[in-house]
This record gives C-alpha cells, sequence and structure tokens, in this order.
C-alpha cells in the first residue's frame, strides 16, 4: 500500500494510530463500573405509600452513611454505592422501623422496598 518513497505519510499514519490508541485505550479499561444504584418504595401496613420516610444506607465494610428522605411517591434512590454490604433503614414518623442487609457484588441497579408497620 505505502511505497518506500512515501515514507512520511506512513510515519503520519503511524503517529495518527499510536495518538488514536492512547486517546482511546484508558476510556476502554476505565469503563469498568464499581459503583451500583440502590432504590425502593416504601409503603405502610397497608401498602400506602410514605412520602417523607427517612432512608440510611450504609456501607457496613468502611461505615459511611448515605441519608435520604423517599419522595412524594414514597420512592428513594442512592446512586454511585461502592459494591460492598450495606444495611438499609427505613424509618417513619408514628411508624416502626425496618432495617435490611445485602450484598451488592456487581455494578447494577438494586430495587429494595419497605413496607412499615
Amino acid at each position: 500500500m505505502f511505497s518506500q518513497n512515501a515514507r512520511f505519510p506512513r510515519s503520519l499514519f503511524l503517529v495518527f494510530a499510536m495518538t488514536l490508541a492512547i486517546v482511546l485505550l484508558p476510556g476502554a479499561v476505565s469503563g469498568q463500573t464499581v459503583t451500583g444504584t440502590l432504590q425502593g418504595t416504601v409503603t405502610d401496613a397497608n401498602g400506602a405509600i410514605v412520602p417523607g420516610a427517612d432512608i440510611v444506607v450504609r456501607n457496613v465494610e468502611t461505615g459511611q452513611e448515605r441519608n435520604l428522605k423517599t419522595n412524594n411517591d414514597g420512592f428513594y434512590t442512592a446512586s454511585f454505592l461502592p459494591l460492598g454490604r450495606y444495611t438499609i433503614k427505613a424509618s417513619a414518623q408514628s411508624l416502626k422501623k425496618t432495617s435490611r442487609s445485602l450484598l451488592m457484588r456487581r455494578a447494577l441497579s438494586i430495587l429494595l422496598s419497605a413496607r412499615l408497620l
């Protein structure tokens, strides 16, 4: 494809290819996700949604906590959680607290709903 007289275009092609590899390869390697998302809905004993419920998501290994509140639909989302073991506590005024544990081993979205009594 390249003749020996055309060394400059061949060198230019090699520089371009190397630059492209340097730019694109780190993105492919860093594309591995090490976080997950926890989502859920809090309801009372009758199945009615509980807006404004307090949610505490605690990483058992690091002790790091994230405090959330459910929205008007009783829904909560905790994004970008490092993989590991978690304890999730849900509570609301005049309702009994509930607690669950889970192991987030993969970078995925976990749906964990809680029923407060």
